[in-house]
């Protein structure tokens, strides 16, 4: 039943891909075999295409600097390292959203479990690209800024009572060794200045070891670069009117 119709050069295989030409009746004219290589190449082809007609639903939606910029921030909270500890730790913003800097032993340790203000921060990135849905939310390109001040406030706070509490720690071994010394005050000041060099030391031997990297700039210029793009929206739409 092939003989005039097979157009391939060998016998037919178990499983082979072919295609079938049939004429208006639904005859059967011709078989061939079908170009693996060209139908990767087909499919390829629209998916370019659809990727492209997406990026440029996209970009039309947004606009192109607040789309771009959105999308550097989101590869940079995940993937590019903010802050580095030693040759050995580092952590992307998505790790120290969810850390406390006051707590710089835990830090050291590694620990970055998953939180609540870790969770804001995630939606405060992915925020801009609600405009893809509603293009008119131009405002929701300063969540990314809102949450940075957010985390430098926490992050403050958390330092500041991190040192008040070394503080308090560090006077009371002063007491305890001044009491252990027969508490006389001969003995009170060199050890005074004892504990005051310790305490220097082991912050400056921590802080020796940070590092902050491209990840933590990149995401505090594009939110930045997305906060510009609220106010320069705004203004354009009301010189408009």
């Amino acid at each position: 039943g092939l003989e005039g119709v097979w157009r391939v050069a060998g016998v037919p295989k178990a499983s082979m891909s072919v295609d079938v030409e049939l004429d208006a009746t639904g005859g059967l004219l011709a078989i061939t075999a079908s170009d693996p290589s060209a139908m990767v190449r087909e499919q390829g082809q629209k998916v370019v295409v659809l990727a492209q007609s997406g990026l440029s639903l996209a970009i039309e939606r947004m606009g192109k600097v607040p789309f771009i910029t959105a999308s550097v921030l989101l590869l940079a909270w995940f993937f590019i390292p903010a802050l580095s500890l030693g040759p050995v730790l580092s952590f992307t913003f998505w790790d120290l959203s969810n850390v406390n800097l006051g707590a710089p032993f835990e830090l050291m340790q590694g620990k970055a479990s998953f939180g609540l203000l870790g969770l804001v921060g995630l939606v405060a990135v992915l925020a801009p690209f609600a405009q893809l849905s509603k293009p008119k939310l131009r405002l929701l390109n300063a969540a990314p800024a809102a949450f940075l001040g957010l985390w430098f406030l926490r992050q403050l706070v958390g330092i500041g009572g991190a040192a008040m509490e070394a503080q308090q720690k560090q006077e009371q071994a002063r007491k305890a060794l001044q009491g252990f010394m027969g508490g006389g005050r001969a003995v009170a000041q060199p050890e005074e200045s004892l504990m005051d060099s310790l305490g220097s030391m082991v912050g400056q031997m921590l802080w020796d070891q940070v590092s902050f990297g491209l990840g933590l700039w990149v995401v505090a210029i594009a939110s930045c670069v997305l906060l510009v793009q609220v106010f320069r929206r705004q203004t354009a739409t009301g010189t408009a009117g």
